[in-house]
């Protein structure tokens, strides 16, 4: 079923927008389903710039999500995507938690490492625990299950202001700088391993 502009601000308008400990623990929620998700922030976060994002309940809308993606033959599911990737142990697994990671590292005095193996893959080592606390602390997350959510976010991309979004968003004049600070990152930990 394609995405219309309905299904966009269902997800920005009239989805529940949840704190990560309300369900924590839930066999429910986030469901086991293909859909968008959009990630909001209690203010801003790092020298990420919020002017003219859309804002709701206090809330900052920063970051929209997929899952699974278009080309994907994956089966994953808003359940996975939030939980065992956004909110889990590894920034190697979840953008989000690598770029919230780059713009926090100074302030919170974090320091990735290379995943061992590889040579491009980054992650936050023991700081990957103060990441997911400090998420359960300033970040809430809505959910729209849908079967082609790949249109959802094209729209929001489009039409939102979302300046944690990189791939898909190059005419936000953040995402230039947000791409150099996580390749800064990922060198600079590569460096000194």
């Amino acid at each position: 079923m394609a995405a219309t502009s309905r299904d966009l601000w269902a997800l920005v308008e009239r989805a529940r927008i949840w704190r990560p400990a309300e369900f924590e623990g839930s066999k429910k929620e986030p469901p086991a389903a293909p859909g968008v998700y959009a990630w909001w922030f209690d203010g801003p976060v790092g020298c990420a710039p919020i002017d003219g994002v859309f804002e709701r309940d206090g809330m900052s809308l920063l970051y929209v999500g997929i899952c699974p993606s278009k080309s994907s033959k994956s089966k994953r599911t808003l359940r996975k995507r939030i939980l065992g990737e956004h909110l889990g142990k590894s920034a190697a697994r979840s953008t989000l938690r690598r770029t919230l990671g780059c713009l926090l590292m100074e302030a919170e005095g974090w320091k990735f490492q290379p995943v061992k193996n590889s040579t491009s893959k980054i992650w936050l080592g023991a700081d990957e625990a103060k990441l997911t606390s400090w998420m359960f602390e300033h970040a809430r997350v809505s959910w729209l299950t849908h079967e082609s959510p790949w249109d959802v976010e094209e729209m929001a991309l489009e039409r939102l202001t979302l300046p944690l979004n990189v791939k898909g968003n190059k005419e936000h004049p953040y995402a230039a700088t947000l791409k150099a600070l996580r390749k800064k990152a990922r060198q600079e930990a590569h460096a000194s391993a």
